[in-house]
């Protein structure tokens, strides 16, 4: 009986100690039930977490995959590519030979054709030439007159001068090409001129000659003479310069600058 009444402390106290813990959690789940609820837990998380690894393994591969299907399809387009354009710029090539070498074949043909029309143009101005040459001696006009004419005559032809211009005019034309400004300076230097005062005695040139020409009084054996009698220095220095630039043409007229002797003619 003493015993009992001694204890109730202890008996107090364990009750205490009990109430510390309770068998239910606020919702109602007993420790064994939240146990099985962190397990659960815990291997649902687990789950997630190596089907996620195995998902992003399947990707890291399916990516892997992906880029050398997408590595090789490049590398054959670019073979393709490569292939495709080496065959057009051999086709190109061959195209190209061909056609150099049937471009040279008409080149030929065309220098051919164009060496034969020059020929027969040749031909065609000594023939005109001569002609024109017999004409003046049967005229009584093979002389200075004659000549300047017929340098006109020949300029039109080569296409030096406008094919409508008259004597005067023709000279006045010819006279700004670069064959006879190259030999007026020459001319000029040696004869210690003005290249104002030739230039400027060439523009009534022809009426100059036409008055003081008669007949074959200037000519020897179809020489014709530039008279220092009959021609102030300008004059003849432009007459010069005119007979010396037919000098390089067809048929050239011989002639001489000078004075001839007396009974010679």
């Amino acid at each position: 009986m003493r015993r009992l009444l001694k204890s109730p402390t202890r008996l107090i106290a364990a009750r205490t100690s009990k109430a510390r813990y309770p068998a239910h959690d606020q919702n109602g789940r007993t420790p064994a039930t939240m146990l099985a609820y962190n397990s659960a837990l815990e291997a649902l998380e687990a789950t997630w977490f190596r089907r996620s690894q195995e998902q992003s393994f399947m990707l890291l591969n399916a990516f892997e995959e992906s880029k050398a299907v997408w590595s090789k399809r490049s590398k054959e387009k670019q073979a393709k590519l490569l292939k495709d354009f080496t065959d057009q710029v051999k086709n190109f090539s061959k195209q190209w030979a061909t056609l150099h070498k049937d471009f040279d074949a008409e080149q030929e043909q065309f220098q051919a054709k164009t060496d034969q029309l020059a020929l027969q143009n040749r031909d065609l101005l000594k023939a005109a030439l001569e002609e024109r040459t017999v004409k003046m001696k049967l005229e009584g006009n093979y002389n200075l007159r004659g000549a300047l004419e017929l340098i006109v005559y020949l300029a039109k032809l080569e296409k030096k001068v406008p094919p409508t211009v008259g004597v005067q005019e023709g000279l006045d034309k010819l006279a700004q090409s670069n064959e006879f400004t190259a030999i007026l300076h020459k001319e000029v230097q040696a004869r210690k001129l003005s290249v104002t005062d030739v230039m400027a005695s060439i523009s009534h040139l022809y009426d100059e000659v036409c008055n003081r020409t008669n007949g074959d009084d200037d000519t020897i054996d179809y020489l014709i003479i530039v008279r220092t009698t009959k021609f102030n220095d300008n004059e003849r220095a432009a007459l010069a310069i005119f007979l010396k630039v037919q000098d390089n043409w067809q048929n050239r007229l011989e002639w001489m600058e000078g004075e001839i002797m007396e009974g010679a003619t």
